[in-house]
């Protein structure tokens, strides 16, 4: 494994998110009320706000609906393909930087 990996905040949030993957979270409210959570591997691009970043080409499929690239986005991210190093670069960075900051309170 690249070592520059283990210190990219993009792919440790992808690491970490993989523990969720196909688990259900059920959450009961004071009132009752039951909110069911399934965290699928299509839905970490989104939940970081990679989607956000639409001058990176890869990335700015993710909002177009004629495109299932969730996946290979999640994948590119693993393999080291798509780093925190190319998302810092977006001029829409800003945008989504405290959700990847945050996301280890997830």
């Amino acid at each position: 494994m690249d070592t520059k990996l283990l210190n990219d905040p993009l792919y440790l949030a992808a690491i970490s998110f993989s523990k969720f993957i196909n688990k259900n979270f059920i959450y009961t409210l004071d009132n009752g009320a039951m909110i069911e959570v399934m965290f699928k591997r299509c839905n970490f691009a989104h939940l970081i706000g990679l989607h956000k970043l639409i001058d990176i080409e890869l990335l700015r499929k993710l909002s177009d609906k004629r495109y299932h690239i969730s996946d290979l986005v999640y994948k590119q991210i693993l393999k080291g393909k798509l780093t925190y190093e190319q998302i810092s670069k977006s001029a829409f960075f800003d945008d989504m930087e405290d959700r990847l900051i945050n996301f280890k309170s997830i």
